[in-house]
């Protein structure tokens, strides 16, 4: 297997010494996109896969100890891999000891802190299974604790196809063994074990797959200073983060049956999957590029923010689209009638999803500026629109109406980072809602069609896929066009 060496220090990229940044984005963002298709294609296969194994109870269970785990990952995330990208120190071995000692730290913590309360979680809930079901998933939080910093380096240097590769072999260990162990053991703890398998295996690669600076524990003060100042607004910002993401599951929890829960979970992946795919972009792509742009001569301006930014917008509404006007047919075709009611609520989570993405295509541009008091001021506005739609919602129209209240959180979140990025005279706002706008148009045109035409539901379906293609296709062909112009090409 051949080996991608990390150790060496980064060239300024210019046309003479090395590719320059727009081939690097383009390489990187072919990867990342690529990857996630593909890493959420087999996690999607599985999951309907487990649909036939496995009862909705299970899936409710899951997204209870999914809250729990999230919710300790991210009240105590330090950005430990974000500062290795944005650092100058990032290729300094002192510091990148120190950041993985730290990480280690962290899991250990985060696995002691999960068995300590476990029992308040289950008695909250009055579900005696996860008193066994959160400490054994919590333990891949230990597990990843001992990641290598190479993968950060990676990241650093946009070179992601190792990252990618690993990414896809950890995500088949976790197909493998947790179908695996439903076809013997069809329960709950199938899921564990998956979760479990994928932190393991992205562990161990992380470590023998990519060669370059071999960690060990170390403490330098300067190191641990600097991880410590760019991590406290992303340690709030984070924490704000997980109650603005998980409020909606952490009320639904305690208001519907853990089968109807699991039932919302199916749609609740169905709508994340395309909202990770961008934001994986913008965290692996976006976030180095804007970094760079940040340190140019030339500095950031809003016309380079939105060469970056366009294309993940246009795809955006492309899949934003395609949930709203799709949504039911995709579950009606992939599920059985268990899972019917997730249809209509993956279409409006659709909405949602858009202004989600909107936001996640703004926070890389605001994380490079360094001033990431804005990322914990979005996130708190979610979270306090969340703590009066989704009661006021479920109260006066039950878990639709939570659904509706979620989209108005995400809408509240990007106002904050759509005020954050005109304070740096880099403001998107004329293309954001020329963009929602289009939705609007779009979704208007399916339904206009489906009222002309009566179709059979195979054919529908088709057609509203058709019909957002057709609708989209000019902004696609444009940013085909605008990449592949050399005046535009960043340098």
């Amino acid at each position: 297997m051949s080996t991608i060496d990390t150790t060496s220090h980064p060239q300024p990229i210019t046309p003479q010494s090395g590719p320059s940044l727009k081939s690097l984005a383009m390489r990187g963002s072919f990867w990342s996109v690529g990857s996630q298709v593909v890493n959420n294609g087999i996690r999607l296969v599985g999951n309907m896969v487990l649909t036939r194994l496995l009862v909705p109870e299970a899936f409710g269970l899951m997204l209870l100890v999914g809250v729990f785990t999230a919710g300790l990952k991210m009240f105590t995330d330090l950005g430990i891999n974000q500062n290795i990208v944005q650092a100058h120190r990032g290729d300094d071995p002192v510091f990148l000891n120190t950041a993985w000692t730290l990480s280690v730290l962290r899991g250990v913590f985060l696995w002691l802190i999960a068995c300590l309360f476990t029992w308040p979680y289950a008695m909250f809930y009055n579900e005696p299974q996860l008193l066994m079901l959160v400490p054994a998933v919590s333990f891949s939080a230990l597990i990843s604790g001992f990641a290598s910093t190479r993968l950060a380096t990676l990241n650093r240097k946009l070179a992601l196809g190792r990252v990618c590769l690993i990414e896809f072999l950890a995500q088949v260990a976790n197909l493998t063994a947790t179908v695996g162990y439903a076809l013997i053991w069809p329960n709950v703890w199938a899921l564990v074990a998956g979760a479990i398998a994928f932190t393991s295996t992205r562990t161990l690669l992380s470590h023998f797959a990519i060669s370059g600076h071999k960690v060990w524990f170390a403490w330098d003060k300067d190191a641990v200073s600097s991880l410590f100042r760019f991590g406290q607004w992303i340690f709030i910002s984070t924490i704000l983060t997980f109650l603005a993401r998980q409020a909606d599951k952490i009320l639904l929890g305690k208001l519907i049956s853990n089968d109807l829960l699991g039932v919302y979970g199916i749609a609740l992946t169905w709508a994340i999957v395309p909202a990770e795919v961008l934001e994986r972009v913008a965290n692996q792509v976006a976030f180095p590029v804007f970094s760079k742009l940040k340190t140019s001569p030339k500095g950031l301006s809003s016309s380079e923010a939105a060469r970056v930014r366009r294309p993940l917008s246009i795809l955006g509404g492309m899949i934003a689209t395609m949930l709203i006007v799709g949504g039911d047919h995709l579950i009606h075709f992939l599920y059985d009638d268990r899972y019917a009611e997730a249809g209509w609520m993956l279409q409006l989570l659709g909405v949602g999803v858009w202004f989600q993405m909107l936001g996640n295509s703004y926070s890389p541009a605001i994380l490079a500026l360094g001033n990431t008091k804005w990322l914990a001021a979005g996130h708190l506005s979610k979270l306090l629109s969340l703590l009066v739609a989704v009661p006021l919602g479920f109260y006066y129209y039950g878990i639709g109406g939570v659904l509706c209240g979620v989209a108005f959180c995400e809408m509240a979140k990007y106002s904050v980072f759509a005020f954050a990025m005109y304070r740096y005279k880099l403001s998107q706002i004329r293309d954001d809602i020329g963009f929602t706008v289009f939705i609007a148009f779009s979704v208007g045109v399916y339904y206009q069609f489906k009222n002309m035409v009566e179709l059979q539901p195979l054919t529908l379906a088709i057609a509203s896929v058709l019909v957002t293609l057709v609708c989209w296709s000019p902004f696609s062909m444009s940013v085909v066009r605008m990449l592949r112009r050399k005046k535009t090409a960043l340098k």
